[in-house]
């Protein structure tokens, strides 16, 4: 990335603890799968879902930060169910038919325009969640997508500080 803005990786994540569905906790994942740490834990003025803790920008980035090198409050995956990335979006916004062989295996014309749908925000889901099928449906038909968490509005932003408005991305499996 060119320019004065820099891409800090982490993986953040919403959760609960085991045995408590409705208690949604936020937490940066540890490097190699060895736990999560638990960002309320760690500092109690955090909040509790993933959209207030993006709502606190650059600030809330930086504790996240704090909590990672410090290594404390960590909870171990096996104590806790992962949830969606985000809860109650205001909008989720796609794009179809953007991989060339996806629309060659669909004999589709590959589009000269990006064709953009919206998804209903109750369509998404933890990663372990279970999908209910239709009465008539035998199998899921599945797609891996990326999605991107955009934490500021804007309009018009320019090319060279787009990054910095997108706070996560996620790898989606449908």
């Amino acid at each position: 990335l060119r320019g004065r803005w820099m891409i800090t990786t982490m993986r953040l994540v919403q959760f609960c603890p085991k045995g408590s569905e409705g208690g949604i906790r936020i937490g940066v994942e540890q490097e190699q799968g060895h736990g999560v740490i638990d960002l309320k834990a760690f500092d109690s003025s955090m909040p509790s879902t993933m959209r207030e803790f993006l709502e606190l920008g650059k600030a809330g980035m930086d504790c996240a930060q704090r909590a990672l090198a410090s290594g404390q409050c960590v909870v171990s995956h096996t104590d806790i169910k992962l949830l969606s990335p985000v809860t109650r979006p205001d909008k989720v916004v796609c794009v179809g038919m953007n991989y060339r062989d996806h629309c060659l295996e669909q004999n589709a014309p590959i589009p000269t325009e990006p064709i953009i749908f919206n998804k209903f925000p109750s369509a998404i889901t933890g990663p372990f969640d279970e999908i209910s099928l239709p009465d008539n449906s035998q199998e899921v038909d599945w797609e891996v997508e990326l999605a991107f968490v955009i934490g500021k509005k804007g309009k018009h932003i320019k090319a060279s500080i787009v990054l910095h408005s997108l706070i996560k991305y996620t790898l989606n499996y449908r």
